[in-house]
């Protein structure tokens, strides 16, 4: 009897990969042009394609597997700029490492999110003074 397994070739999946990360990225930009219209203007429609691939690729370097965790961080970052999204990445991983504090992806993602939205907000105390803050979602 054969089994039913099914076998995929290496080009079959990455064709996969490919064609699902296009649906991604057009949903993105949909995203990020209906929120961020100034902004993705000023990129050209180029410009945010390259600008939604970079970012995906450092939310990856974070751990950041989920479309979701990616889409929030590339959110943020073209609401902050890469340097001060880096400069929260940083700090937040310093502080959860010395509070022994999770530093999976989502949670990680979510904290610097908070504090991004917190200086958006012109709370720029928050996110580098209160521990509750960054350190509150251990989910």
């Amino acid at each position: 009897m054969h089994s039913a397994a099914l076998r995929v070739r290496v080009e079959q999946a990455q064709a996969l990969r490919e064609v699902s990360f296009e649906g991604f990225e057009a949903k993105l930009t949909c995203i990020l042009s209906q929120f961020y219209p100034d902004e993705c203007a000023a990129l050209g429609a180029v410009g945010v394609r390259d600008f939604i691939r970079s970012s995906v690729r450092r939310a990856e370097f974070l751990g950041a597997t989920r479309e979701r965790d990616q889409g929030k961080y590339v959110t943020m970052e073209l609401a902050l700029g890469p340097e001060l999204m880096g400069e929260l990445v940083t700090v937040e991983r310093e502080r959860r490492r010395a509070h022994g504090a999770s530093e999976h992806a989502s949670v990680l993602i979510g904290a610097v999110c908070r504090a991004g939205v917190a200086r958006l907000s012109g709370d720029d105390a928050l996110p580098l003074d209160d521990d509750a803050v960054l350190l509150d979602e251990e989910s």
